[in-house]
């Protein structure tokens, strides 16, 4: 099992370039990166040849590429900004050498005007989601989903958009990740127990989960609970019970959260426990 740095590697890469956010990661003891690109702006690599690039500077540095994640909107009407983005975004991930592609599919936390059910969501999304896979394949990666948003988050929906998938492709997987269920008021338990076969890569993260009180906190859950992202241990997961149903996983653990150096140690001891 290895870890890889998700969040602070963002964070460093932005504001302080390739160089310096692959030298930090290796400081904190990281094994490998995750890119996270936006369907929104300017593209994170302005070309192929430039992941290329960006790959053997982390080779160099003895860091892999866990995942390329993108934040998509496969509803997207225009090309550009939607599917020929998340298509351009795969073909980067494939320059990285990472083994799993990850893209959201509606990630917004507010439903949109007018309000669409499940199967119109899912209706929506099909056509660009399998030209997503089908791309994905053309480079040998697995495309990953994990619970995001209102309409692909929770068991529930999360399922029926996997099986959808597949139903025609083999190149498909989860994304464990331990804490966007919980906007859907979800525990990540739920999660990780019914889709434990299907998780390729995870993501962790932790957060208190409380009624209104007046504190501070970033988000609110669908049922109107504050949520507030804290360290691994510090918040409503139970790591012990998560873990335990992916025994002898052996891929990426990727940590998607902010913090200090040493708290970001001590996060990757606590997580690891988990795995000994």
């Amino acid at each position: 099992m290895k870890f890889s740095n998700y969040s602070i590697f963002r964070k460093d890469l932005l504001a302080h370039g390739l160089a310096a956010a692959a030298e930090h990661s290796r400081a904190m003891g990281f094994d490998a990166v995750e890119f996270l690109a936006s369907y929104k702006g300017a593209p994170l690599f302005e070309s192929i040849t430039a992941a290329g690039k960006a790959k053997r500077l982390l080779d160099s540095c003895g860091l892999s590429v866990s995942c390329y994640s993108m934040a998509a909107n496969l509803t997207e009407k225009d090309p550009q900004k939607g599917i020929d983005s998340v298509l351009y975004n795969v073909e980067c991930a494939a320059a990285l050498g990472a083994p799993y592609f990850h893209h959201t599919l509606i990630p917004a936390y507010r439903y949109p005007t007018p309000r669409l059910s499940y199967a119109e969501a899912l209706e929506a999304v099909r056509e660009n989601a399998a030209r997503t896979v089908e791309h994905c394949a053309k480079y040998g990666i697995v495309c990953l989903y994990e619970p995001q948003g209102l309409y692909f988050n929770g068991v529930e929906g999360v399922s029926h958009l996997l099986e959808e998938m597949k139903k025609h492709y083999t190149n498909v997987g989860i994304c464990g990740d331990t804490g966007n269920s919980l906007f859907v008021d979800v525990p990540a338990t739920d999660i990780f127990a019914a889709f434990a076969k299907d998780i390729r890569h995870i993501h962790v993260k932790d957060y208190s989960v409380t009624d209104p009180d007046g504190g501070e906190c970033r988000e609110r859950s669908l049922s109107g609970k504050y949520i507030r992202e804290v360290l691994p241990g510090k918040g409503v997961n139970d790591f012990e019970k998560l873990f335990g149903y992916v025994k002898g996983y052996g891929g990426n653990v990727s940590m998607e959260f902010v913090c200090d150096d040493d708290e970001m140690r001590a996060a990757i001891a606590y997580i690891k426990g988990f795995f000994c």
